[in-house]
């Protein structure tokens, strides 16, 4: 059980109230994230360690009126009862409210790591943008070797006819494929991503470039794996942005 207390608790009209105080914080460490509390006074009484008379003696106080409460809502009630057929089953009246609220620590170490990745962030783009022109990555010499070896020779754009370009987008499926370990079919609404980009001047190296490249980058990250899919790879308008990552060689 985990919950965020707030010293206010200690500092209001519960002050010196200590049966309230601890049945409160167990509701607490119970309610989901809406603040219901599905629970028998019983089992609070066996974990907080009060007996049946003061269990219910502090849920009669949280549930009534306080026209002292920081509070207005429901009068200043602290928890009211989810059902009126049963004496059990609460809802914490400000939970919502009070679970939105960040302190000021929270916030500064979210700034904090925030910076901290933007720093990164500029740090690597910048070792990018020093790197020699005549450097080829590792993943662009990879999709280039990848090419050579299928014994495929790279498709132009310029000469790209239906069957071409459908073949072309097999390949460079089937690359995709072989890089995630996936499989995705070489159906049209994978395919027609990847034609599409061909048909726009992409080279057969470049799409594997792009996902050679990508796979890299995201293969461990937990959030972006998901991405690495003909949908996003081959979005035209993200293509157009990987393809600009893709460090150029002159020959």
């Amino acid at each position: 059980m985990y919950v965020k207390l707030f010293a206010s608790l200690y500092q209001g009209t519960l002050r010196g109230c200590s049966d309230e105080i601890l049945v409160f914080t167990n509701l607490l460490a119970h309610a989901d994230m809406n603040g219901i509390v599905d629970k028998h006074w019983r089992a609070i009484a066996e974990e907080t360690g009060l007996s049946r008379e003061r269990v219910e003696a502090a849920i009669a106080h949280l549930e009534a009126p306080d026209p002292e409460s920081r509070s207005p809502e429901m009068n200043g009630c602290r928890i009211v009862k989810m059902d009126e057929h049963r004496a059990w089953g609460w809802q914490i009246v400000n939970y919502t409210k009070y679970r939105a609220i960040r302190s000021e620590d929270d916030r500064r170490e979210q700034n904090r790591i925030a910076q901290e990745k933007w720093r990164n962030k500029q740090r690597i783009s910048k070792i990018s943008h020093d790197k020699p022109p005549s450097a080829h990555t590792e993943a662009e010499a990879e999709a280039s070797n990848s090419n050579t070896l299928s014994g495929k020779p790279d498709v132009s754009p310029q000469k790209l006819i239906n069957g071409e370009a459908t073949e072309a987008a097999k390949r460079i499926l089937g690359f995709l494929n072989e890089k995630t370990g996936r499989q995705y079919r070489a159906v049209t609404v994978n395919l027609d991503m990847i034609i599409g980009r061909l048909k726009e001047g992409a080279s057969e190296t470049e799409c594997r470039q792009v996902i050679a490249k990508k796979c890299r980058e995201w293969a461990t990250d937990e959030k972006m794996n998901q991405y690495l899919r003909p949908a996003t790879l081959f979005n035209r308008k993200m293509f157009n942005q990987y393809i600009g990552e893709i460090i150029r060689v002159d020959n």
